[in-house]
């Protein structure tokens, strides 16, 4: 099947905002209304988990599949807060956890998502 076949559902990079409340909290925002709409495959995964270096595991709900030319630079961790990015596929918000290509190829790479809660 050709890699772009594949590519059934729709990923969205939101941008985030904050508010300060006025208990003194800040608060995020996401707005997708700008975003650029990224062709994905959307998988499943919930029998896997992720150990990071702190010893925490993540559960992973779902993994998703995008091309490899795609620039996923607003996915990494922030330098300033340390927050994981949010996106959202075909309507649903998840977290990213991580991203690392696919295979010896290097055609596809791997998104790592975590449910919104």
């Amino acid at each position: 099947m050709p890699l772009g076949a594949m590519m059934t559902s729709t990923l969205l990079i939101g941008v985030k905002s904050v508010t300060q409340q006025p208990t003194g909290e800040w608060t995020p925002s996401f707005d997708y209304s700008s975003a650029m709409p990224i062709a994905c495959r959307l998988y499943d995964r919930a029998a896997r988990s992720n150990a990071n270096r702190y010893g925490q595991t993540l559960e992973i709900d779902a993994v998703a599949l995008v091309s490899a030319s795609v620039s996923l630079d607003p996915l990494v961790l922030g330098a300033a807060d340390g927050e994981r990015q949010q996106v959202q596929v075909d309507g649903v918000v998840y977290e990213v956890l991580c991203v690392r290509d696919l295979g010896h190829l290097g055609r596809v790479k791997e998104i790592e998502l975590k449910r919104w809660v």
